[in-house]
C-alpha cells in the first residue's frame, strides 16, 4: 500500500465578497491512479554509505535530509527492495518513498456563517484577552500559501520542498485556506477574522506541481520549519501508513519546542491518520455546526486530542473567500489557538500548550472519549487559564521541570 499523504478537505463554492468564483474541485483524492514509488529512504548505521550495501551500490543519491541522516536513493523495486533489506546489519531502517494525496471530500451544503462557527468555540471571549500580538512563528506545512491576499498578514519567508517552485505558489487553495482559517487579519473592516489576528505565518510548500505530496517532501518541509523558529506547525494531511521517516521528522520538530497539530482524517473511521495519532502531536477532529457531536466523516480513536467546527470561511487563492470543511479546517482552529498561547507564555513548552487546551475543552459525551478527545476548544476558556494560572511544574514527563 503506498503512503499517501492527504488533505482533508470538503469545498464550498460561497463566497463574502465577489472577488473570485473559485472552484470546488481541484482534482485531489478523486480516485486517481497512484503511482509506484522510484525512491528509496535510507538511514544507513554510523560510518557506513550505500557503497556497503551491494544492493544500493548502483543507486542514485537523489536528496537527503541531513537533519535526520536519511538518503533518498533511486533504484528498482523499491518496496521489495526495502523488505528485502529491513534487516540489514549496515541500514538503521529503509523504507520507499511512499506517495500521498490530498484528502478531498464531497461538499457540505449546510453551512454556517463565520460568526456562528466563531461563536461555538468561544472566540470572541478569547479575542477579549489576547488576539496574539508577539506571538511565535506558525508554520503552514501544506500546499503552499499565495502571497498579498488582502485578508493575510504579510507572510514570513518560507521554503519549497521541491526545488524550483515557490511557497507563495498554491495551485490546490488548501494551504491558503488553512492559513486564513489560522491568521486572516481581524476587526480590519474586510472579509472575516482567523483564530490569531496577528499571526506570523510562515508558507512551507510540501506538494509538487501536480499537488503530489511525498513522504520526503513533507519530512524536508516539516524540518526546515524548525530550523527556522516555527513553534507552532499545522499539518492538515496525513497518510494511514506509520513512515519512520515522517515520525522523526516530527520528533525532530518537537524536540526545537514546537507543538504540532495534525487532522485525524475525513473517511470516518476509528483510526486516526499520521502524523496525528503520533503521541507528541496534537490529533484535531471535527464536529458538526452546533460543537456538540462529531462530524461523520471525522476520524478517531485511540489517541484523539480535541476538535473544533468542520468547516472555516477562510481565505481563497484568487483573493477572495470561500467556505473550506472537513478536519483540514478544525485543525488550523488548534493550531491558531496554540498561537494565541505562545502569545501569552512565549517560554511554554509543547505539552504544556496542549495541556492548557485540553483543560479548557468542553467535553462531548461527558468525559475524555475517543470520538472527541477531551472535547470542543474553547478558545475564550482556555486563555483564561493561561491568563490566571500560576505557573505550574510541566505536566509532562519534561525533565527539566522548566516553568512557564
Amino acid at each position: 500500500m503506498k503512503k499517501f499523504i492527504k488533505y482533508f478537505l470538503i469545498y464550498f463554492a460561497s463566497m463574502v465578497l465577489p472577488l473570485s468564483a473559485m472552484s470546488a474541485d481541484h482534482g485531489h483524492g478523486s480516485g486517481r491512479e497512484r503511482r509506484e514509488p522510484t525512491e528509496i529512504l535510507v538511514k544507513f548505521k554510523k560510518n557506513v554509505d550505500k557503497s556497503q550495501v551491494p544492493e544500493l551500490a548502483e543507486g542514485e543519491e537523489i536528496s537527503s535530509i541531513p537533519q535526520l541522516g536519511v538518503k533518498r536513493i533511486r533504484v528498482k523495486n523499491p518496496r521489495m527492495l526495502a523488505k528485502m533489506l529491513e534487516n540489514n546489519k549496515n541500514i538503521e531502517y529503509i523504507e520507499p518513498d511512499e506517495e500521498m494525496e490530498f484528502f478531498l471530500v464531497p461538499n457540505d451544503t449546510n453551512w454556517k456563517t463565520q460568526s456562528s462557527a466563531l461563536n461555538t468555540i468561544n472566540a470572541p471571549a478569547g479575542w477579549d484577552i489576547s488576539t496574539g500580538a508577539n506571538g511565535p512563528i506558525v508554520a503552514v506545512i501544506d500546499s503552499g500559501v499565495i502571497a498579498n491576499h488582502p485578508d493575510l498578514p504579510p507572510l514570513l519567508p518560507g521554503y519549497a520542498s521541491v526545488s524550483g517552485l515557490s511557497p507563495n505558489t498554491d495551485t490546490t487553495g488548501h494551504g491558503t485556506g488553512v492559513a486564513g482559517s489560522i491568521g486572516m487579519i481581524g476587526n480590519n473592516k474586510i472579509g472575516g477574522a482567523g483564530i490569531n489576528w496577528n499571526a506570523k505565518i510562515m508558507p512551507v510548500k510540501i506538494d509538487d506541481a501536480g499537488g503530489t505530496l511525498l513522504m520526503s517532501n513533507a519530512a524536508k518541509g516539516i524540518t526546515w520549519a524548525a530550523d527556522n523558529g516555527a513553534k507552532v506547525m499545522n499539518c492538515s494531511w496525513g497518510t494511514s501508513v506509520d513512515g519512520a521517516t515522517l515520525k522523526n521528522a516530527i520528533n525532530y520538530a518537537y524536540d526545537k519546542g514546537a507543538a504540532i497539530f495534525a487532522a485525524t482524517g475525513n473517511d470516518g473511521s476509528g483510526s486516526i491518520a499520521y502524523p496525528a495519532r503520533y503521541s507528541n502531536v496534537m490529533a484535531v477532529g471535527g464536529t458538526n455546526s452546533d460543537g456538540k457531536t462529531r462530524a461523520s466523516g471525522s476520524q478517531y480513536g485511540p489517541g484523539m486530542g480535541v476538535v473544533s467546527i468542520n468547516s472555516y470561511h477562510t481565505t481563497s487563492t484568487a483573493g477572495g473567500y470561500s467556505s473550506m470543511s472537513g478536519t483540514s479546517f478544525s485543525s488550523p482552529q488548534v493550531a491558531g489557538l496554540a498561537s494565541l498561547i505562545f502569545a501569552m507564555k512565549p517560554k511554554a513548552k509543547p505539552d504544556q500548550v496542549y495541556d492548557f487546551i485540553q483543560r479548557g475543552a468542553k467535553t462531548i459525551g461527558g468525559g475524555y472519549n475517543e470520538q472527541t478527545g477531551y472535547g470542543l476548544i474553547d478558545i475564550g476558556k482556555t486563555l483564561g487559564l493561561v491568563r490566571d494560572e500560576t505557573p505550574r511544574l510541566c505536566p509532562c514527563s519534561c525533565t527539566d521541570q522548566t516553568r512557564l
